[in-house]
């Protein structure tokens, strides 16, 4: 993670996104301690939660307070001054957190949460990618963006879960998909087929980057 962001352009925007058991959005524009944002990982939250609960929601444009465009007042990055108030909180140039966020990745830490024996690993991927889907349509509507997810296993917490924590409920195969006999296939698809729309209308992208003994999706 650190070569790739070395190899961003230094005005690049970037923030960080880590999940477990729960969510952690972390604010790279606090740098004298660490600060993070906690979203329980087992229960599905809206768009509008998720502006409230960061402190970016308010009237105009969504996610940020009403503002008119007025003479003499110069825009940064193409954005009003307001505007770019709530994004330097949790997305800045590479220029100016490299450091921080060098530091942040020295310090990550397995879950804290145990995990039980015959159990999968707890991974709240859906509201991660809720919460930073959230994030950038709040913070940069209509400009190119993406997320880039790196996952280690499925999901199994909350929504878009697709197979239980219990290791002895194997993943779906093909033949479950075409027999209807993955429990959760039908939800999971609602889920992530709502999250699609909405980066769709957002104009961002989402890769996903996935390495795991375990079926991932």
């Amino acid at each position: 993670m650190r070569k790739a962001v070395a190899l961003l352009p230094e005005h690049a925007l970037v923030g960080l996104v880590t999940f477990g058991t729960q969510v952690h959005l972390h604010e790279l524009g606090f740098s004298e301690l660490s600060k993070i944002y906690v979203f329980r990982g087992s229960k599905e939250i809206s768009k509008e939660q998720i502006l409230d609960q960061l402190g970016l929601s308010g009237g105009g444009r969504p996610g940020f307070p009403k503002m008119t465009q007025q003479p003499g007042v110069q825009q940064v990055n193409g954005m009003h001054p307001l505007v770019t108030t709530g994004v330097n909180r949790f997305l800045l140039p590479v220029s100016e957190c490299e450091c921080t966020l060098s530091t942040l990745l020295d310090e990550l830490q397995p879950d804290q949460w145990p995990v039980e024996a015959g159990n999968r690993a707890i991974r709240c991927t859906g509201v991660a990618l809720n919460v930073a889907a959230g994030l950038l349509g709040a913070c940069v509507p209509g400009t190119g963006a993406r997320i880039i997810a790196l996952l280690g296993g499925p999901c199994t917490e909350g929504p878009g879960v697709i197979v239980s924590k219990d290791l002895s409920e194997p993943v779906r195969s093909h033949k479950d998909l075409d027999k209807d006999a993955a429990p959760h296939f039908q939800k999971a698809v609602k889920f992530y087929d709502g999250l699609a729309k909405q980066l769709v209308s957002q104009g961002h992208v989402l890769d996903v980057f996935a390495s795991a003994l375990d079926q991932v999706c």
